[in-house]
């Protein structure tokens, strides 16, 4: 038996072999998730990361779900939850921190040591993820003001911006468990909080209402714990686990908490993401405004009744339906059913065109 499990792990690692030299990542082999298990026990590789089951590695397109003007389409590109499968290395290049880290105008107590260690830690993850911080400095680019406008209008400190980035790259992305959009709503929490979740409509998908959402959860938390890091802990963990491990722990304070690993770096990934977008040249990026995603102007089209064919409603509107879908990417349909008495306002591009790389991505 052990003969025929090792010359099977033999045979599906010479496959992951012929595929990691056809989807090679910079310095990270891309690797399915089907052949992890016996490709470990072959490989010492420390630069091998392993990618869902649903995307197919031998289809090209698969690896350019996200393009850059003058970047190789063939190199990767994570959401921040995704490097933390990667080690951190390379601690000492980590760039000297003139000032005590802050989160919403709370001093980090970096006389802790593992404070100190943790934040260093998700810094010296992007060290190794130049291409990953390229991209996440060019949806920025589009989507700050918007966000941080919301923020502001609700009464939330603008680093929350930054939760959004780590919990999707400003993509909109879809966890394993069925959390999607910027800002990973799972459908039950989506709908608690207005947002339309149907055949038709997924307005997680919806950067302004999606916004918007995530404000008045966060208020709800905050309004709980009366402190933004446990709030942003929560955001992650949901508010029954902090509650309970604030109680059997006997502290409130997030960097006393013993929580679950993703949950314990959450709060140093948003402070390192903040970090590192405001001060890319530190961490050797050079961001050059032309290869940002400017804002779109756009006009609203109201709707209020059912569309039965969205490439003729885009016609009619001087667009096309690549267009319409990429203004508006929480139509996730070919047609629209109208929640009676709902008035939906569709996105329009007034001047200006979306990128190919863009279009590609997003559809």
């Amino acid at each position: 038996m052990h003969h025929y499990r090792r010359k099977i792990g033999i045979i599906i690692l010479l496959f992951a072999t012929q595929l990691s030299a056809q989807n090679r990542v910079g310095t990270i082999t891309v690797v399915p998730k089907e052949v992890n298990i016996l490709a470990t026990q072959k490989s010492k590789s420390k630069d091998i990361i392993f990618v869902p089951k649903k995307v197919n590695l031998l289809k090209p397109q698969s690896l350019q779900k996200i393009v850059f003007g003058k970047i190789d389409a063939k190199k990767d590109v994570l959401a921040p939850a995704q490097l933390q499968n990667i080690a951190p290395k390379n601690l000492d290049k980590v760039p000297h921190l003139a000032e005590t880290p802050t989160f919403c105008g709370i001093p980090l107590p970096m006389e802790i040591a593992d404070v100190a260690f943790r934040l260093r830690s998700e810094l010296a993850r992007y060290l190794g993820a130049k291409h990953s911080v390229q991209y996440y400095l060019k949806r920025s680019q589009r989507y700050r003001g918007e966000i941080e406008e919301t923020l502001t209008r609700n009464g939330l400190p603008k680093e929350f911006f930054y939760l959004a980035v780590a919990e999707s790259g400003l993509a909109n992305l879809t966890s394993p468990k069925g959390a999607k959009g910027f800002w990973q709503f799972m459908p039950a929490t989506a709908r608690a909080y207005h947002l339309e979740v149907s055949e038709t409509v997924d307005e997680r998908l919806h950067p302004q209402k999606s916004a918007e959402a995530a404000c008045q959860y966060l208020k709800f938390l905050h309004n709980m714990f009366q402190d933004w890091t446990l709030a942003a802990a929560a955001y992650n963990m949901g508010e029954g686990g902090v509650a309970n491990a604030c109680k059997h722990q006997g502290t409130k304070s997030y960097f006393q908490l013993h929580l679950n690993s993703e949950t314990a770096q959450y709060v140093y990934r948003i402070i390192a993401l903040k970090y590192v977008l405001e001060n890319p040249q530190l961490f050797g990026i050079n961001p050059i405004a032309s290869e940002k995603y400017e804002p779109i102007p756009y006009d609203y089209q109201p709707v209020s009744e059912n569309i039965e064919n969205l490439a003729t409603f885009a016609q009619d509107c001087d667009t096309d339906l690549p267009t319409l879908k990429a203004m508006n990417p929480w139509l996730i349909s070919d047609k629209l059913i109208a929640v009676p008495g709902k008035t939906y306002h569709i996105r329009i591009p007034t001047e200006g065109t979306i990128g190919a790389e863009e279009l590609i991505e997003r559809n």
